[in-house]
């Protein structure tokens, strides 16, 4: 087995641990996770402060450490939207549950999900598996093809953002799908499933796609699209784009296959 071949195995290993670890303080996953109980039961002290900036100016959004027996989390008052409180407080129980050194985490570090950061990573699919638990999801995605709606019913269903449960469903689903956060004229990143080999192009959204054309008028759309608007090299590829404004960013999730 090769360097890489042993560095995924071992990644994989560790995800299912961190995921057996979240479970293990699920009630019912058919319904939102109750972060009271999980703090009560895990003995971990919630606090509320204006926490301010980090040193690059970023909003710190949450803060964990161990201190003198105490597990402490601190949450910050300036985060009013419920759901992405309800994440960044899970996310928070990760880091101190899987015995990270203290943390403090600005809003960009919440969707990290691949390698850049290792202790952040692990603290978000700890958070994801707790409030979006993986039979819940699977039950969903067992619906049909994934779609926004479809993880917007996932948000309505276990108290998170749209946002969270389209990541979610994202990195859950076998298809081909990516997911890309955007402003409507620029890419902030993409998320593809392990089953997507193709990749998508970042940088500035691509006129001939939904995303392009999307306004207050017209806020969502869905259909099949030129795949060359997200993709390039593959004239069998079929490409389709699910694209809606929300509140501060729009998301477009892409169903990618071969005819």
């Amino acid at each position: 087995m090769d360097f890489l071949a042993k560095y995924l195995v071992t990644k994989m290993e560790s995800e299912g641990l961190i995921c057996q670890l979240a479970e293990a303080y699920i009630l019912d996953p058919n319904h939102a996770t109750d972060l009271e109980y999980v703090l009560s039961r895990a003995n971990i002290e919630c606090f509320y402060k204006d926490l301010q900036f980090d040193v690059l100016g970023n909003p710190i959004c949450g803060v964990s450490r161990t201190q003198g027996g105490r597990k402490i989390i601190i949450i910050s008052t300036q985060i009013t939207n419920p759901q992405r409180k309800r994440f960044t407080i899970a996310h928070e129980i990760g880091h101190v549950l899987l015995g990270h050194e203290p943390r403090t985490c600005t809003e960009n570090m919440l969707y990290i999900f691949n390698d850049r950061n290792t202790k952040e990573r692990e603290a978000n699919t700890f958070a994801a598996e707790l409030l979006l638990p993986k039979i819940g999801v699977e039950r969903y995605l067992a619906i049909g093809d994934p779609t926004l709606t479809i993880a917007e019913r996932m948000a309505d269903r276990y108290s998170t953002s749209v946002l969270s449960a389209a990541i979610r469903m994202v990195k859950k689903s076998k298809l081909s799908v990516a997911l890309i956060k955007h402003n409507g004229v620029k890419t902030d990143w993409i998320i593809q499933s392990d089953s997507c080999i193709f990749k998508v192009n970042e940088g500035v959204i691509d006129e001939r796609s939904i995303a392009y054309g999307l306004s207050d008028n017209r806020p969502s759309g869905l259909g099949e699209v030129d795949p060359a608007a997200w993709t390039e090299g593959n004239d069998d590829l079929k490409c389709r784009e699910h694209s809606k404004i929300y509140s501060g960013y729009c998301l477009t999730l892409l169903n990618l296959f071969e005819e």
